[in-house]
């Protein structure tokens, strides 16, 4: 079937006949920010602690700008 190589998460696509790869690292150099990071599965909006620790991050420690 001729596919290439599977080597991480990437999604594949051709745009006019030329062959696009987009993967993790091409996202973070376009929002020019690091490629590393956390995901919690099944957060619970009401209890979870993170909700607290993402406010301080986006807001940089004031969490009064929600």
């Amino acid at each position: 079937m001729r596919l290439k190589e599977f080597k991480g998460t990437k999604i594949r696509s051709n745009v006019m006949g030329i062959p696009i790869t987009i993967t993790k690292k091409v996202i973070g150099r376009a929002a020019r920010c690091e490629v590393e990071g956390k995901f919690q599965w099944d957060l619970n909006k009401k209890t979870s602690s993170w909700i607290q620790t993402t406010y301080e991050a986006l807001y940089k420690n004031n969490a009064s700008n929600k």
